[in-house]
């Protein structure tokens, strides 16, 4: 009687003992595939047996993926919390994005995400009105100091109307004087 092989029973019983449960499982279809595995009970039974470890093991894996997966996701999103605090908003969105990419319907994250792209917009928006402000008032001194008053008091009221709370206000009730 010729001894019964199954090469890929024994493969996949090498790839579980060396910690690869997908391969092991995949070897096992393929033994199953072939067929030949079926005539022999002590054959069934091992597979059996290896599948059910290997199953666990994939199981496993998982698991632990997906455990790492968030305390990777809780840390950067308590790092982009803290660069957030800092006043580092663009790092601290680059961050959450990789957090986002581990897990892209994380309630924090997301808020967090959203939190930060309408602060950057702010900041932006502020910096670009402080700027026009800063024009029209150093464009008004200009005017000013050439005589042009008028001229001035246009610039300065511009200003005025985009940010009262400058020094525009004054030097627009000089002019006026």
């Amino acid at each position: 009687r010729a001894t019964p092989y199954f090469p890929y029973l024994k493969l996949g019983i090498a790839f579980y003992h060396s910690g690869q449960a997908g391969a092991a499982l995949r070897a096992f279809e393929t033994e199953e595939r072939l067929g030949a595995v079926a005539e022999d009970r002590d054959a069934v039974a091992e597979l059996e047996r290896y599948r059910a470890l290997a199953n666990e093991a994939v199981e496993r894996q998982q698991a632990d993926r997906q455990r790492r997966a968030r305390e990777i996701v809780d840390t950067s999103v308590a790092e982009a919390e803290a660069l957030q605090q800092q006043g580092r908003l663009s790092d601290a969105l680059e961050v959450v994005g990789r957090a986002l990419s581990l897990a892209p319907d994380h309630d924090r994250a997301l808020a967090l995400a959203e939190a930060l792209r309408s602060e950057i917009a702010a900041r932006d928006d502020r910096r670009a009105r402080n700027a026009r402000v800063e024009a029209l008032v150093a464009d008004g001194r200009s005017l000013l100091a050439k005589g042009r008053l008028g001229e001035a008091a246009a610039s300065f009221r511009q200003a005025v109307e985009i940010a009262p709370e400058s020094e525009a206000g004054d030097l627009l009730r000089r002019v006026q004087a």
